[in-house]
């Protein structure tokens, strides 16, 4: 079985509001190995931790994904910040 080959907020990268690129602190990350069906690359939990996150660099870097599950896509298009907002909406758009 695959698994999840995302970095993932630790409980201090959660809370902080500013973490930095993804990967780059350990203080603020850590790799996740949760078992994915195979083809994909992040699993839910994941997906739903970044598109919450605190820092909108996180958010605005994941709304600029292709291929984000429908769920993920959604709560981005209807983010408080706009750039994160258009991002997805340029996803959902297909351009």
């Amino acid at each position: 079985m695959a698994r999840c080959r995302s970095w993932r907020p630790t409980t201090q990268g959660l809370e902080a509001a500013d973490v930095g690129e993804p990967g780059v602190s350990h203080l603020y990350w850590k790799p996740c190995r949760n078992k994915v069906d195979p083809g994909q690359v992040r699993c839910q939990e994941c997906y739903g931790m970044l598109a919450g996150h605190r820092d909108v660099q996180v958010r605005r870097h994941l709304a600029g994904e292709d291929s984000l599950p429908a769920q993920i896509l959604e709560q981005l298009l209807t983010d408080p910040d706009v750039l994160v907002a258009g991002l997805a909406g340029k996803v959902s758009d297909g351009t």
